[in-house]
């Protein structure tokens, strides 16, 4: 199951790149289309002037009788002046009536036409307009195609033809690159007329054909009987396809081993899972000084092997042992030889004992025997004398040392003596009782129970240990009676557990981050802890809450659980060592030993729990966070959100999302928890803001670090980390004890942002589990950044401000200010566009560049909202007043996907009593939808209402003729950015922007062009052929209140048809590239040239 994510990724990488390459192959058709669309549109440009030229030559130039007198000398020169300027046609004839003879030429030629009249083919457009078919003439040296223009009287009559041969090689050449193939077929017989391929014009024969050619949709030449068939080698996808995949794959493959990885390190912690749980298992069974069954082992087992040898109808035995004369080793060698001697006797135990059988160590010197299988009295006999023979002999001590010591037993037999495993355990401590009551006399190191215990049983029945709860009144009496005595040594236990925990090389790491001052604190914590611990009024739910505070910070510090279970041993240890030495009874010190055992056992089972659920936190969170991703459209609310929820992790009391301005100087943009307090005390200890720089002071806490090294860089301790000296002070009046950076990037690896979090505890982020969870926040925020409309982020804009700013928009500060657009063919204005304006408080304006960036989907969708109300409101006032005028104001994507924009927009017209074609919404070309089917759908919602939909900023990105294509606009309006261009480069930029003008009034659409900053501007636009302009140079944006006096005295002045600046002059020679002059009178610039020639 940990493979499927890797195998449904890479099912997902393959269709994904199948479907980028169907897009691929899909722009490439519609690049082939376009281009022969230009082509079809210029050779019929071509066609149309030359028999423009054949027209007004036969119209206005010739004599009626032309076809019996040959032209005069001045129409000569003209017609010669004319072939000179167009090497594309051959001559220009005169013909007979019936087109069959060459009456005058202006070349010397044969009297037969290229084509006999019968050949030539009316057009559909203007009949007086005949095309021949292609041929090769031999006076041309070329392929030629013959065009005619009949010239007749007034009742119809054919009184003489006008006619040129046309090149074919200059009909269907121009100089480009392109990969594109472009054959011509003359509709009329399918014939090829010619190929256009690489700049060069041939035949079948003449050009090399690619191996294998990709066909694109067949276009006709409009008004002409040919056709444009587009070819183009396949290899033009695949280039298409690989062009810009790289990222792509890169982060294809980088998922796949993301993972792959995240797969082998989920195996690899349920593995580590696993072994936790055996090894706390086993410490949970077994006892951490002689590896031994302990106390709760033997409650499990025992009632087993009773239930086992009812079944099997055999005798079971249970002993109860201590050692005599252990204390002297202990007061002789000290504790460790104690421990040493313990451990080899359990060696020896289980060396000497049956499989079958279990020896369990209760605590201190105490053991359980438990014989099982016993089918003969030998039986027990023999066992008997094997432990003794085993425990006779010397321990070897450390140190060279040597030491013997004896041994006691009390036994008790079931079923001859009892059945229930709790009575069997008083029985052999009963015994137990007696035998080292009788160590002088007794005959045997063992004793039976029934041989004169039956009084003493009365005595200890309700003192078995192992049955004494440890929270009970029998407990807290024992404890009460010690507290004296605890607290005697309490101090000097602290300092033994840490002596000893510092051996542990993972625990001295965990140590070092705390100052003298911290350690001091940990110490008195510890000691307060043992006290709670010790105490007679502990309850045991109190006890696991208390133990359970305790695990969760050794998990947020990055104590593992065994490191835990190992200390645990050593508390036991000391513990057991402190009653031990307590000035009582032995039984007493061994009833409290067991009591204490059993708290302990408690504590840990609490602490590791809790480590364990701690730890789960931080994935769960991560898993839920990845879950909501489609929740939040803007980069703004996922941040704040992401933050506010980060904090409610243990350990966590602040984050914070930090970005370098241009200065270098840190800005913190959004922030949560603690954060403002810390930035408060920052402010009282003088301290101030990061830096980038790397050799300033205040570039070294780990958010300049992680921005310049791009990789999570840790504090682990405002004490203990010298760079952080400026801020220690600062941080610890918030209760702030340690920090991560965590650097942010977008899709392309850029650097966009760090968060910073901080913990309460040093060290809490420098284990590897808190380093992937900060890998995968990092993730999340990066696959966020990906498919986020908001991944262009802003500038870094102080919370401060941000916060301000909302509060002035729902505060009433929103002001709509009105730009007039003005209809460049009449210069009168026919709408205005609502742009927002936020008004401080000090009266200062701030526009939507400034204060968009702060805002999240929320804040958008109430600043659409108010803004229609306020325009509509405005417009409904100049109805009344003047001057009538339609209203257009922006939509952002993320109110369009609302499912509430409709029903937004039908209130507001209805409330104005507005028309909703008067109505016009812009929507950005670059805006990015992740969903079409429910983009089309909210567009239609508001086709359905009747409002007008406008494309704004058109070449500004990639994506706007398939959405011209598959969405329902009314007008575009070309992007301001190119506009301002112009002036840099004004033959490409102002070419541009006549095939977007051509284009969308190809497409039936209103074009309007923004960013009229000059007049020249102005000029140019209306030189190309556009509706609507609109920009500063006609006017600015206004308060509303000024727009009817800006109306009154607006004037617009200009010709498109004769251009009067530089860019109106680099328009107009645009406009005569696309399409041959058409003089409308012989005092055009024809005439002119033509005088001048005959002069």
């Amino acid at each position: 199951m940990l493979a499927l994510p890797v195998v449904i990724m890479l099912l997902w990488a393959i269709w994904n790149e199948s479907w980028q390459f169907q897009i691929a192959k899909h722009e490439v058709q519609a690049r082939a289309q376009s281009a022969g669309l230009q082509y079809a549109n210029r050779i019929a440009s071509r066609l149309d002037g030359q028999f423009s030229a054949l027209q007004f030559l036969g119209t206005a130039l010739l004599p009626p009788d032309s076809a019996s007198s040959p032209p005069s000398a001045k129409t000569i020169a003209i017609l010669r002046l004319y072939l000179a300027l167009h090497p594309s046609l051959y001559a220009f004839n005169i013909q007979s009536p019936d087109g069959n003879r060459i009456v005058w030429s202006t070349r010397r030629q044969s009297a037969r036409p290229i084509n006999p009249g019968r050949v030539l083919t009316p057009l559909s457009r203007n009949s007086q307009f005949l095309l021949g078919q292609d041929q090769y003439a031999q006076r041309v040296q070329s392929r030629v195609i013959p065009l005619r223009y009949r010239v007749a009287d007034r009742l119809g009559r054919t009184q003489f033809f006008v006619g040129t041969p046309y090149r074919v090689d200059r009909l269907l050449g121009y100089v480009d690159s392109a990969p594109w193939r472009f054959q011509v077929i003359d509709t009329r017989d399918r014939s090829v007329v010619g190929i256009w391929q690489g700049g060069q014009v041939g035949w079948a024969a003449t050009l090399s054909k690619p191996a294998a050619t990709a066909f694109g949709p067949d276009i006709a030449v409009p008004g002409y009987p040919f056709m444009i068939q587009v070819r183009w080698p396949p290899a033009l996808v695949v280039q298409a396809w690989i062009k810009g995949a790289w990222p792509r794959w890169l982060l294809e493959v980088l998922a796949v081993a993301l993972l792959t990885l995240a797969a082998w390190w989920m195996r690899r912690l349920l593995r580590q899972q696993q072994a936790d749980r055996s090894r706390l298992r086993s410490a949970a069974y077994s006892d951490p000084l002689t590896g031994l069954p302990n106390r709760l082992a033997l409650q499990q087992r025992l009632p087993l092997a009773l239930a086992q040898a009812k079944r099997n109808g055999t005798q079971l035995a249970v002993g109860y042992m201590d050692l005599d004369d252990f204390k002297p080793v202990n007061d002789t060698w000290g504790h460790a030889a104690g421990d040493a001697l313990l451990q080899s006797l359990a060696q020896r135990l289980r060396s000497c004992m049956r499989g079958t059988d279990l020896v369990a160590r209760l605590g201190g010197d105490e053991f359980v025997l438990v014989f099982e299988g016993l089918t003969r009295p030998d039986d027990l006999m023999a066992a008997l004398q094997r432990i003794h023979t085993a425990v006779e002999q010397p321990f070897a001590l450390p140190g060279g040392h040597r030491a013997q010591v004896g041994l006691s037993l009390g036994l008790t037999l079931y079923p001859d003596d009892d059945s229930d495993a709790d009575l069997l355990l008083r029985h052999a401590d009963a015994a137990l009782y007696i035998s080292k009551l009788h160590k002088a006399d007794r005959p045997h190191w063992w004793r039976l129970w029934g041989q004169d215990t039956q009084d003493s049983e009365e005595t200890r029945l309700e003192r078995n240990p192992l049955h004494i709860d440890p929270y009970g009144p029998t407990a807290g009496g024992l404890l009460e009676s010690a507290q004296e005595h605890f607290a005697a040594v309490a101090d000097r236990f602290v300092e033994r557990f840490y002596a000893a925990v510092a051996q542990e090389p993972e625990s001295t790491e965990i140590l070092s981050r705390l100052s003298p001052a911290e350690f001091v604190h940990l110490k008195a914590h510890q000691a307060k802890h043992l006290r709670s611990l010790l105490s007679a009024d502990l309850t045991e739910d109190g006890q696991r809450q208390r133990a359970a505070q305790v695990g969760r910070i050794h998990a947020l510090v990055g104590m593992r659980s065994a490191v835990v279970v190992k200390s645990f041993g050593r508390y036991l240890q000391l513990l057991s060592q402190i009653a031990g030495s307590l000035p009582a009874r032995a039984a007493d010190r061994q009833d409290l030993v067991h009591i204490l055992i059993g708290r302990l056992q408690v504590e840990l089972e609490a602490q590791v729990e809790s480590i364990q659920q701690t730890h789960d936190q931080f994935p769960q969170w991560i898993f839920r966070l990845e879950q909501r991703l489609p929740e939040w459209a803007h980069w703004v609310d996922f941040a704040r959100d992401m933050l506010d929820e980060v904090i409610k992790l243990p350990g966590l009391c602040a984050a914070v999302f930090y970005k370098p301005d241009a200065q270098g100087h840190f800005v913190y943009e959004f922030n949560s928890g603690r954060f403002g307090d810390y930035m408060r005390s920052l402010e009282r200890h003088g301290v101030p803001s990061l830096e980038l720089n790397r050799h300033s002071p205040y570039g070294q806490s780990p958010h300049p670090r992680a921005w310049r090294s791009e990789r999570i860089e840790t504090n682990p301790s405002y004490s203990s980390d010298p760079r952080m000296a400026s801020w220690k002070e600062a941080a610890h009046a918030v209760g702030i004890r340690s920090s991560v950076a965590i650097p942010i990037k977008d899709g392309r690896d850029h650097m966009v942002g760090v968060i910073g979090l901080y913990g309460l505890y040093p060290g809490q982020f420098e284990s590897a589990a808190m380093h992937a969870f900060f890998d995968s926040l990092a993730q999340v925020c990066r696959r966020f950044l990906q498919r986020s409309q908001s991944s262009r982020l802003s500038p870094p804009l102080p919370a401060q401000e941000r916060s301000h700013w909302r509060e002035r928009l729902f505060g009433g500060g929103l002001e709509m200010f009105m730009q007039p657009v003005v209809n460049l063919h009449t210069g009168k204005p026919f709408k205005v566009e609502a742009l927002a304006r936020l008004r401080l408080e000090d009266g200062q304006l701030i526009t939507p560049g400034q204060f968009l960036s702060a805002f999240g989907s929320s804040e958008l969708a109430h600043l659409f909202v108010l803004g229609l109300d306020q325009a509509l409101s405005q417009v409904s006032r100049w109805d009344v007043q003047g001057p009538s005028l339609d209203i257009s104001i922006n939509l952002p994507p993320e109110v369009l996907l609302d499912a509430d924009c409709p029903r937004w927009i039908d209130d507001a017209l209805q409330k104005h009593g507005m028309a909703p074609e008067r109505l016009h919404l812009e929507i950005l070309e670059s805006a990015e939808f992740d969903d079409d089917k429910r983009r089309d759908a909210a567009v239609q919602m508001l086709t359905d209402l009747g409002v007008r939909l406008v494309m704004d900023d058109l070449g500004s990105g990639y994506s706007s003729l398939l959405r011209l294509r598959t969405l329902p606009f009314h007008a575009v309006k070309i992007d301001q950015g190119l506009v301002r261009e112009a002036h840099k480069d004004p033959r490409r930029i102002i070419g541009f922007i006549g095939a977007l003008v051509r284009l969308g009034k190809g497409l039936g659409l209103t074009v309007a062009v923004e960013g009229l900053e000059t007049p020249d501007l102005i000029e140019a636009a209306a030189v190309l052929g556009a509706d609507g302009g609109q920009g500063y140079a006609l006017a600015k944006p206004m308060p509303a209140s000024e727009l009817p006096d800006w109306v009154r005295h607006f004037r617009l002045n200009i010709d498109p048809s004769s251009p009067r600046t530089p860019l109106g002059a680099v328009a107009a020679d645009w406009l005569r590239e696309q399409t041959v002059f058409i003089p409308q009178s012989p005092s055009g610039d024809l005439a002119r040239r033509c005088d001048a020639a005959a002069t």
